[in-house]
């Protein structure tokens, strides 16, 4: 199982089946196989194809995360035991959104350039992540927006366009405010930074929006979507490759835009901490 394990965590590093294939050194038909015994061993699906981009699971971002402590706790046994030195433990927790989308490159560049951390990832709702970093529980945090607890310094380092987005079968390509409310509305749950994003522009406008779905999981909403259950916000991100397939549209509304910030999370008494300077010269140069 460890050895499937390694495998997983090696298909999400590099993003694909072939890149993988080549960095371990295997058959692209054996990593296949490994990601099919782990399904099939655990009951869920944790890669989903839209188009020939392979896309992680929710259920594949968690079980990232515990692999990639499990594994670390395996390597700190090995290094103990064989008196080498041991790496410094980073512990990074990451929002959802950002953990299906662009968590995984910052962490292999972190690593790469600085190859004696050992980066434990936490990938989970947004207001859990916060929660964990006024614990103490982690060390840094990737998170949507600003975190609103005065113990926390969040540092914002790019900006992304939030899309609504619709059935290609809808007729409309472009509504009003008004007519907003009007549509049945897939919503992030509650606690994801997206979801407390959206409310937010909803509240200040006086909107109130049908709620027919919450999920957590992003591509449940994309499926969702392209059935034509109702409209959702997301980030462009997250629904490029469901737009450039032609699977789902941009639903622009008079008069609003969408745009979220995602920023680096910490103790305010971290703040001249190495670790930190060195996430942040890594954040904001990319």
């Amino acid at each position: 199982m460890i050895r499937l394990f390694g495998i997983f965590k090696e298909v999400v590093v590099c993003g694909s089946i072939s890149a993988a294939a080549k960095s371990l050194h295997i058959s692209q038909p054996a990593i296949s196989v490994a990601i099919r015994d782990l399904e099939t061993h655990y009951h869920c699906q944790l890669f989903v194809r839209i188009g020939k981009r392979l896309v992680i699971t929710e259920q594949g971002i968690w079980l990232y995360g515990q692999i990639i402590e499990m594994l670390g706790r395996l390597q700190d046994i090995e290094d103990q035991l064989q008196n080498r030195k041991i790496k410094e433990r980073i512990r990074l927790g990451s929002s959802l959104s950002v953990g299906s989308t662009v968590l995984a490159n910052y962490v292999k560049d972190y690593g790469f350039r600085y190859p004696h951390s050992d980066i434990r990832v936490f990938v989970e709702h947004n207001e859990t992540v916060e929660q964990r970093l006024i614990r103490n529980e982690c060390d840094l945090a990737l998170i949507e927006g600003i975190c609103g607890d005065d113990r926390i310094e969040s540092v914002p380092f790019y900006k992304e366009a939030l899309v609504c987005i619709a059935s290609k079968d809808l007729f409309e390509s472009e509504i009003t405010i008004d007519q907003l409310s009007g549509f049945s509305f897939l919503a992030r749950e509650k606690g994801s930074g997206t979801r407390t994003y959206v409310d937010s522009v909803m509240g200040a406008n006086g909107i109130k929006l049908d709620i027919l779905w919450q999920s957590h999981s992003i591509e449940a909403l994309l499926l969702a979507v392209e059935a034509n259950l109702g409209i959702s916000i997301l980030p462009q991100s997250v629904v490029a490759q469901s737009l450039s397939s032609l699977k789902c549209k941009v639903l622009t509304i008079q008069g609003m835009s969408f745009e979220r910030v995602v920023s680096l999370a910490f103790r305010k008494e971290r703040k001249e901490d190495e670790v930190i300077d060195q996430w942040l010269q890594l954040l904001i140069k990319k």
